[in-house]
């Protein structure tokens, strides 16, 4: 899971050379791209599984209170798991959603940016400049040599140039 402050779309090292607008412009895309309802439908799996999950956990302690050795443990340690137990009603959802949002975000970003690599050698294509024909578009690998028409890989040219997306 990344950390909450970080920029997502600075994990990766083909889109370093934009600013953050643009990232940002390319995240959007990238999740318009992938049926943003499919997330939604996740989350509304991830959710009940998560409070299944929580009403196990209170189960199993339930089950460890009754049995005397819950007992042993200090008086403060004692308070702190079932309050940790019994707050997690709230947590347990918040976190399987803040891993599940950054898991779908992680694979729309990683299938987009797969999907704009070079069909020969998979150099990734993001940022190289397009050849001067504007009728049939295309791009040069910098690694292999090959040129690549965008329309045979059902690309566009805001797919090799992020700064060309726009604010919709």
């Amino acid at each position: 899971m990344r950390i909450l402050t970080k920029k997502i779309y600075r994990a990766y090292p083909e889109l370093d050379k934009f600013d953050d607008d643009v990232c940002k412009r390319y995240i959007k895309r990238a999740l318009r791209l992938q049926n943003r309802w499919k997330f939604g439908l996740l989350l509304f799996l991830v959710l009940p599984i998560s409070w299944g999950l929580w009403a196990v956990l209170m189960f199993l302690t339930t089950l460890l209170v009754d049995s005397g050795s819950f007992q042993n443990l200090p008086g403060l340690l004692q308070d702190s798991v079932i309050a940790v137990l019994f707050s997690g009603i709230a947590w347990m959802p918040l976190l399987a959603t803040l891993f599940t949002r950054d898991r779908w975000l992680h694979r729309c970003i990683r299938k987009q940016l797969t999907g704009v690599q070079c069909p020969t050698c998979g150099y990734s294509l993001i940022g190289l400049s397009l050849l001067e024909d504007r009728e049939h578009p295309s791009v040069h690998c910098p690694e292999c040599g090959h040129t690549t028409a965008l329309k045979d890989m059902g690309l566009t040219q805001a797919d090799i140039d992020p700064n060309l997306i726009t604010t919709s």
